[in-house]
């Protein structure tokens, strides 16, 4: 029985692809894991300004995320061209190599990633980030097992495009860097990847699933189908969540510079 589980959830039912395995998945936690451990072990990527323990933390857990989110826009482009031309059925339903792929290396970093808030749930205090990832990890876990939703991956996985600004931005708060031109333009640089990726594409990808809601609303298509795409609209709440907390960082970070701009006019 629990073999059966394990197959099931972890190697496309419609099988036989490349990297179809659940050692995908085991081995995305497990480099994402080892990553950290070096990091943190030898602080080779730390800054030479002493950081506090919370910020030690956060800054090389930052560094392996913006790692995996170049891997997974990756995933995203070979999404796209692979999927781009199926139709609208096949869209859902049917099976690519690089959705499945990507899917499962989107899996492990979840898992790791949420392993990682949990043990350092003390210093991180990221409770939105971990329903961020469950809801995530539900999802494409189901996707995965089921081998559907293989063009959505495209839009999906797109979205990790802002997180390495995201990321650098809180590099550059850490350091004392807010008043740099650095930090404006990574602001400029994550805000419009950020409501490009995760608020409009991601609605836009929203609205093609509702264009085809007669495929996966019918009264024959599993129930979970329709959960992982209200999970789908969760997430983009979530987005659209966090899009305004950036827009008024962005606000923040342009009144900084305005201010500045004409204190030194006026010496």
């Amino acid at each position: 029985m629990l073999s059966d589980l394990w197959d099931r959830l972890l190697i496309s039912p419609k099988g036989g692809e490349w990297g179809a395995s659940p050692w995908t998945i085991v081995g995305s936690f497990l480099t994402c894991t080892l990553m950290l451990a070096v990091l943190d072990i030898s602080g080779c990527a730390l800054p030479r300004k002493p950081l506090k323990r919370a910020d030690r933390i956060e800054w090389n857990v930052r560094l392996v995320s913006s790692i995996h989110a170049v891997v997974l826009v990756l995933g995203a482009y070979l999404t796209w061209q692979e999927t781009r031309h199926l139709s609208d059925y096949s869209s859902i339903f049917g099976i690519a190599w690089a959705p499945d792929f990507f899917a499962r290396i989107f899996i492990g970093y979840l898992v790791y990633d949420m392993v990682v808030m949990v043990w350092y749930y003390k210093e991180l205090q990221d409770t939105t980030a971990i329903l961020h990832h469950f809801i995530f990890l539900m999802a494409a876990t189901y996707v995965v097992a089921h081998s559907i939703m293989a063009y959505p991956f495209s839009w999906l996985a797109f979205t990790e495009v802002s997180t390495p600004f995201l990321n650098i931005r809180w590099h550059f708060a850490v350091l004392g860097w807010k008043d740099g031109p650095g930090y404006l333009y990574n602001g400029l640089a994550l805000l419009f990847t950020f409501i490009v990726s995760r608020v409009i594409l991601y609605g836009l990808g929203l609205l093609d699933l509702f264009r085809l809601r007669h495929l996966w609303l019918q009264p024959s298509i599993p129930l979970g189908y329709k959960i992982v795409v209200a999970l789908f609209g969760l997430g983009w709440i979530l987005n659209v969540y966090w899009g305004r907390l950036i827009v008024s960082a962005a606000v923040r970070a342009f009144s900084r510079a305005d201010k500045k701009k004409h204190s030194v006019k006026s010496q």
